[in-house]
């Protein structure tokens, strides 16, 4: 293949992946709005949900670095205070600004280490919300990592659930292993123990 047809390949794969993030950063965009307020409001855990309701606990964890980016012409948001996590159940959004906390891991050095090895920050979301039995329709996403995820479930009168949002990171280019620096692939969803995502 000679250089132009690589050029004109390049240009054609980086403009497939602009769209594919602006698809995705509209998206967030879209479902950080609420058009509704009466599906869900926060609980403290301490009484127990009236009678139609159902408890959904929400957990969300995700490593980035802390700032300084290997690549130093990067300049983002990570390792910032105000990590923006966008949560919308049936229409009703809500946006959790969360702070950075220190995060290490000691490295291994060996190809299958833990993907948060080294040393960064963790932003993490605990939050009981109440809301009617039902199915529920659920967004959540990362407006920084432009990664965003869809589901549904079901909530029972009288229960206590938990999803939890787990990050699957992006793996190296050379080394083909997954690691925090990298950034997030995707999300991998839990409810109630099982992977559902």
């Amino acid at each position: 293949m000679n250089t132009r047809a690589k050029g004109i390949l390049f240009m054609i794969l980086t403009g497939f992946a602009m769209v594919g993030c602006s698809t995705t950063s509209e998206r967030i965009i879209l479902q950080s709005q609420s058009v509704r307020t009466d599906i869900f409001r926060e609980a403290d855990g301490l009484t127990a949900p009236a009678p139609g309701d159902g408890d959904l606990v929400v957990k969300v964890s995700i490593k980035t670095h802390s700032g300084e980016h290997p690549l130093w012409w990067i300049k983002d948001g990570h390792g910032s205070p105000g990590y923006d996590i966008v949560f919308n159940v049936d229409g009703q959004a809500v946006i959790w600004e969360v702070d950075p906390r220190d995060d290490v891991v000691p490295k291994t050095g060996k190809l299958s280490e833990d993907p948060e090895a080294g040393s960064g920050v963790k932003y993490v979301v605990e939050k009981r919300l109440r809301l009617k039995k039902g199915e529920k329709s659920i967004f959540l996403g990362l407006p920084e990592e432009t990664c965003c995820t869809h589901l549904r479930i079901g909530v029972e009168e009288g229960t206590r659930n938990v999803l939890e949002f787990k990050p699957v990171y992006r793996k190296s280019g050379t080394r083909h292993i997954r690691n925090f620096m990298y950034g997030i692939d995707r999300m991998e969803v839990f409810f109630n123990g099982n992977q559902i995502q």
